[in-house]
């Protein structure tokens, strides 16, 4: 029998897009569940407990809804989905939680993503995912995660990926730069020959950050969550005026104005960003999320060789040729 989390309060954060319009939302604090109803502005703490609401840099956010980091009460994990039995929780984005399960019938792992209860069941969620699975289902080559199959339970779909076994770049930046600059140049090198097979596929990923960056135990990377992913040819919904959609710190101009059609070129700006954080140890823009959005549009990144001299000239070059507005 399957179980599903019981649904939670959702979580979402009043901001205004860069052209002023704003939205009545809430926030409810991950630590001690308390909701901040309809403020004013962007608090950055909570009134309860005084904890910090951790506005990461590495968060998927949608002017519908809230990014993973402002999140409802972690969801129960599940014994079952489908056929197939969970075993942990690998990791949980703005809209989806992935699990590690074993396939009973083939007696083989892999990695089990659905709609998380609070933020990712509403009709706009559940129809991204279901474009999630069929966009990542074209995607047959090494470094991008394949889809092995897209089914339902209770009326909620879920996707079934290959089992990569890693950890996140996310997880290897925690500690400092883990790489050379020669390294940092492979590694994304890498990365842009996927992410260039899955342009030629018709599809733009629209979320490239590090959660989203896999390293296997044999150093590889891997793209994973297509979960915002587009077809360039078909897709107009990033057209609409004042939406917004991705992660603000690596998010290209025309993501953060939400006024303009996206191509595959923001997905180049993204990875440009990952290149900059890998051999700078930081990301261009910081502070709140209005603030990340206005720099992403109006304002150039510093030199990275201003902040390490080291850094090859050619490499600074790739890094803001990628980034270029």
């Amino acid at each position: 029998m399957t179980e599903f989390a019981p649904n939670h309060p959702a979580s979402s954060e009043s901001i205004s897009t860069p052209d002023g319009h704003s939205r009545m939302v809430k926030i409810v604090c991950l630590y001690c569940s308390h909701v901040v109803e309809d403020p004013p502005t962007s608090p950055s703490q909570c009134p309860r407990c005084g904890r910090t609401f951790p506005f990461g840099d590495d968060s998927t956010y949608s002017n519908v809804r809230v990014a993973s980091t402002l999140s409802a009460p972690p969801e129960e994990i599940p014994c079952q989905i489908g056929r197939y039995l969970v075993e942990r929780e690998l990791g949980k984005g703005g809209f989806g939680t992935v699990y590690l399960a074993t396939d009973p019938k083939l007696e083989r792992p892999v990695a089990i993503k659905i709609p998380r209860a609070d933020t990712g069941r509403h009709p706009a969620a559940l129809a991204r995912f279901e474009r999630e699975g069929r966009n990542s289902a074209r995607l047959r080559r090494d470094g991008i995660a394949r889809v092995l199959t897209v089914e339902h339970e209770g009326g909620i779909p879920f996707i079934v990926t290959e089992y990569i076994e890693g950890v996140t770049l996310t997880e290897r930046l925690k500690n400092g730069p883990p790489y050379s600059f020669r390294q940092a140049a492979e590694l994304v090198a890498t990365l842009a020959v996927a992410l260039e097979y899955a342009h030629s596929q018709d599809v733009i990923h629209r979320d490239i950050k590090p959660s989203n960056i896999l390293i296997a135990a044999d150093g590889k990377p891997w793209l994973l969550d297509f979960g915002l992913a587009m077809r360039e040819s078909i897709d107009e919904s990033i057209a609409m005026p004042h939406h917004i959609i991705g992660t603000p710190a690596y998010m290209s101009p025309e993501q953060a104005s939400g006024k303009q059609k996206v191509d595959r070129r923001c997905d180049i700006y993204s990875l440009g960003v990952v290149l900059y954080q890998l051999i700078t140890g930081e990301v261009p823009f910081r502070g709140e999320m209005r603030m990340i959005l206005r720099q992403v549009i109006e304002e150039d990144p510093r030199n990275p060789r201003s902040l390490n001299a080291e850094i090859p000239l050619d490499l600074e070059t790739i890094c803001e040729t990628a980034m270029v507005k």
